[in-house]
């Protein structure tokens, strides 16, 4: 009886720990055809970005949770190919893609990083949204890693501190923009609230300030295959307690 007890005991301290759970907010979500009509549906985010980041992020141990403007199914209405495919096709992955968390819901929860993606339609969406600044002020606050891809440099710069001073006020950020008017508005923008703007031809892909970083791109310097998994380690006791 005792060995049994005891190794029930054993069973139960030898249980994983939760993983840490990342979220990727795509502010830019996909626009449907229109009823009757067929063909490709309009996309605003890096779709190869986002299934990028939740293999990097899979493959390092952590739950990757998305987190949409609405909330619903991340993919709806693309064609089932390439890398979309393979992601849709995986059945771990089926509650990242069909199930996105509204950001409104997502505001309520508490995750070990915060990451916002880019694309075309981040930017206007990311400046107007003030559920995604609260999100990103309060993982701030806490300390756990927040920081945007591309585009999604946008809503860290919308996100305030706990004194509701400018989240990036005095810190470096990567500024990667394709379109050049929303490049020079996003400069001023963070100028304006204190940022210290760096081009990546200068610092190369990404840029790190504590526990608040930026990135050119996703696969290559996301975390720099999460070198800063260490700067998350605090946030993770505190999420996993």
């Amino acid at each position: 009886r005792r060995t049994a007890m005891g190794a029930v005991v054993a069973c139960r301290s030898a249980r994983k720990k939760k993983a840490p759970v990342i979220a990727l907010v795509i502010p830019a979500t996909p626009t449907l055809p229109k009823t009757g009509k067929t063909g490709k549906c309009k996309v605003d985010f890096d779709v190869d970005q986002v299934v990028e980041a939740y293999g990097v992020l899979r493959r390092h141990g952590f739950s990757v949770e998305s987190v949409t403007v609405a909330g619903g199914p991340l993919f709806d209405g693309l064609n089932r190919e390439g890398a979309v495919k393979g992601l849709l096709d995986d059945q771990s992955a089926r509650k990242f893609t069909h199930c996105s968390r509204p950001l409104r819901g997502a505001k309520l929860h508490t995750y070990a990083g915060v990451f916002v993606m880019g694309g075309k339609g981040a930017v206007s969406e990311c400046l107007r949204n003030k559920d995604l600044a609260e999100l990103i002020g309060r993982h701030a606050f806490f300390g756990a890693v927040v920081g945007g891809i591309k585009e999604g440099v946008a809503g860290l710069a919308m996100a305030v501190d706990s004194l509701n001073k400018p989240l990036v006020n005095g810190k470096r950020i990567l500024l990667h923009v394709d379109d050049e008017k929303q490049k020079q508005l996003l400069e001023q923008m963070l100028k304006a609230r204190g940022a210290s703007v760096v081009d990546s031809k200068e610092v190369g892909m990404f840029v790190q300030h504590g526990n608040f970083f930026t990135a050119a791109k996703i696969g290559d310097k996301l975390l720099s295959a999460l070198q800063i998994t260490s700067a998350m380690s605090p946030a993770i006791s505190r999420v996993q307690s």
